[in-house]
């Protein structure tokens, strides 16, 4: 059955792409467009959502405005969303994840904008999962890589993997943040905007003290 379902939800996609055609973008809509990526940008400051998370989500707001052709924002429903996703899955051969990253981006601002639920979205064809297992590298491999690098660029690579940062993460870190004292890091506005207190080992709190000084 679910075979048979899939199969129909691909035959519905393809046919919908061929009688869809290719039609210029009447300036009101280019406008509409404008405005709602502007309101979304808005909306997602208002919520304290991440540079990146901003980044993303319009991103991908475009890439859908590029795939509605001449619809305006208003005139979008759920299968529109559908046809998008499932493009996403079967022309772009996308991983599920950044199907799925597509679909949060989108219904954030339809939901929030325009009122609109998109239930018939749930049904477009998915991309599929690929587990694969992590490359772990050993204590003794970490530390040839570390050999191989120097200065500031190799006490940066140290914190990041010593203390599990982020590499914007990282490239944010100020000396205010670091509580030597305590052997603490101080990561500011991480993931979901929040503050986090993470341990720095005495090798690295050796290493930042020297780097100060230079």
């Amino acid at each position: 059955m679910k075979q048979a379902d899939y199969a129909l939800r691909l035959y519905s996609y393809f046919l919908s792409r061929e009688r869809g055609g290719s039609v210029l973008t009447a300036p009101d809509t280019e406008d509409a467009w404008k405005v709602l990526v502007e309101e979304t940008r808005k909306a997602l400051r208002l919520r304290h959502r991440s540079y990146n998370t901003e980044k993303t989500y319009l991103a991908w707001l475009r890439h859908f405005r590029g795939f509605a052709g001449d619809k305006l924002p208003q005139d979008l429903n759920g299968e529109d969303l559908q046809a998008f996703l499932t493009h996403l899955a079967v022309e772009k051969r996308v991983s599920a994840s950044t199907q799925n990253q597509a679909f949060n981006a989108i219904l954030f601002r339809l939901r929030h904008a325009l009122g609109k639920e998109m239930e018939e979205a749930i049904h477009a064809v998915k991309a599929r999962y690929r587990r694969r297992l992590p490359v772990v590298l050993t204590a003794q491999e970490v530390e040839r890589i570390f050999e191989q690098m120097s200065g500031l660029h190799r006490l940066m690579v140290m914190l990041i993997y010593g203390c599990g940062l982020r590499l914007s993460e990282c490239l944010q870190l100020r000396i205010k943040d670091l509580d030597l004292e305590q052997d603490l890091v101080i990561v500011r506005s991480g993931k979901g905007g929040e503050d986090r207190r993470t341990m720095l080992l005495e090798r690295l709190a050796r290493g930042t003290t020297r780097g100060r000084s230079h």
